[in-house]
């Protein structure tokens, strides 16, 4: 779990939609969502702007360092602490951004794929050896595969093949620019050890990212299924979700509704909550969402706007609608969950979220200003006997005139925040006070 922290327009959603850049650059297929908050924006808006008013850069990169020790390939459980650098570079043709540049190193090891008009150059160098290739396609079209971390593992096999002498694809064409090496083997050899490095580290990317919120469509009173779901049935679908399932998979609606009554009595906003159809049990009829407190029955629109927010996105995780294969990873990126909930109810959520984010082959993603969250996470953490440092952390955003400043926080096995800067414990006393209508000026620094 990793939380975002920080005032508004400190930058953590263009932090997430960097991430999710990342995310796509290194996984297998792009995991796009045109409802999900992941634009960075135009290429002019991301390029760096000097301050002195001078010409801004033509390109901007995002660089990532993957350790050995965090999850080794089981062949290297036993090796010395290796770190695996990339770094991806975009540029801009007619308003379009691309990948110019893919650079990868290993223990000296470095490799560049970098586009050169249609085709792509790839250049290998260490202490021994100078490589350099040009690779082009009948189609006149190489360049396109190194938008993906598919791409990079198609040229470095090519090149592997191409230094151990046997042939590369046939749709390729290979022109040697220089060639610098006593014996291609051995180089063959660092070569398809740090493509080995770099293919283990990308299946620990996420699969499926999947963005939700508290702020969700208005409830209403009556829902009338469709065989062919209206856009605004799209946009507010749990509670047909939760219909299908009630009708359709008893057993999972039974073990759901169990999850949904434990999560509704700790942060005290429900006691149980059931699909009542209207007219008869087919699946066809309209019904109604019921939620109960204590002998009480309501119909959810009746409810306060706390509960009929944060009940369907809680549902959105626990149904879990994911096409992918069951042991796919996942990022759950939530935004602001605590809207118009009362302090237990926050706190609820911060031990659902601690939980979620145990699960097996799952990421959390938690963009909160709720210090109740907060401090029940880090309970969470003084009871957690299987705690790792590792798996959980706070990224603190503050402005600094226009310019963001990001500070990575660990948590001790106590729940302790370390490392935390100035002005952290201020920017949740401000968010109180906030709340409580009172404007209190703080320096952010």
């Amino acid at each position: 779990m990793t939380m975002l922290v920080g005032e508004n327009s400190s930058g953590k959603t263009s932090f997430f939609a960097l991430l999710y850049e990342s995310i796509s650059a290194l996984g297998r297929f792009r995991v796009y969502d045109d409802n999900a908050p992941f634009d960075l924006g135009t290429f002019e808006d991301i390029v760096h702007r000097p301050s002195d008013g001078s010409v801004p850069g033509d390109c901007y990169s995002t660089a990532f360092v993957f350790s050995s020790s965090d999850n080794p390939p089981d062949h290297l459980e036993d090796e010395p602490l290796r770190e695996l650098h990339a770094t991806y570079t975009y540029k801009e043709e007619r308003g379009v951004r691309y990948t110019d540049q893919i650079d990868t190193a290993l223990d000296g090891c470095r490799i560049s794929i970098m586009r050169d008009g249609n085709n792509v150059r790839f250049c290998y160098k260490d202490d021994e050896s100078n490589i350099n290739l040009l690779y082009s396609s009948k189609n006149n079209r190489a360049y396109r595969y190194i938008d993906s971390s598919y791409g990079v593992q198609f040229f470095v096999e090519q090149t592997i093949k191409f230094l151990r002498d046997t042939q590369v694809d046939n749709l390729l064409q290979l022109e040697v620019l220089e060639s610098k090496t006593t014996n291609p083997g051995p180089a063959a050899d660092r070569i398809a050890e740090l493509l080995d490095y770099y293919e283990h580290h990308c299946s620990d990317v996420p699969w499926h990212v999947i963005p939700t919120s508290a702020i969700r469509a208005a409830p209403r009173r009556i829902y009338i299924p469709s065989a062919s779901p209206t856009l605004e049935q799209e946009v507010d679908r749990i509670p047909y979700a939760l219909n299908r399932l009630k009708q359709y998979e008893p057993e999972k609606w039974e073990a759901l509704r169990t999850q949904l009554r434990h999560f509704g009595k700790q942060s005290g906003l429900f006691t149980d909550v059931d699909v009542r159809p209207l007219g008869g049990r087919s699946s066809a009829n309209p019904f109604e969402l019921i939620v109960s407190r204590g002998l009480v029955e309501t119909n959810m629109i009746d409810v306060g706007y706390g509960v009929s927010q944060v009940l369907p996105f809680i549902c959105d995780i626990l149904i879990d609608t994911d096409p992918f294969p069951p042991n796919s990873i996942k990022m759950y990126y939530v935004q602001q969950p605590e809207t118009h909930l009362h302090p237990a109810a926050q706190a609820a959520l911060g031990s659902f979220f601690y939980d979620l984010s145990k699960r097996a082959n799952t990421y959390v993603i938690l963009e909160t200003h709720s210090d109740f969250i907060i401090d029940r996470i880090r309970q969470e953490i003084q009871r957690d006997p299987d705690y790792n440092e590792k798996s959980s952390s706070m990224l603190f955003f503050q402005n600094d005139g226009g310019a963001s400043q990001v500070h990575q926080l660990q948590f001790d096995s106590q729940g302790n925040v370390l490392n935390a800067p100035s002005g952290y414990r201020d920017f949740f006393i401000r968010e109180e006070l906030k709340n409580l209508g009172v404007d209190i000026g703080f320096d952010n620094r």
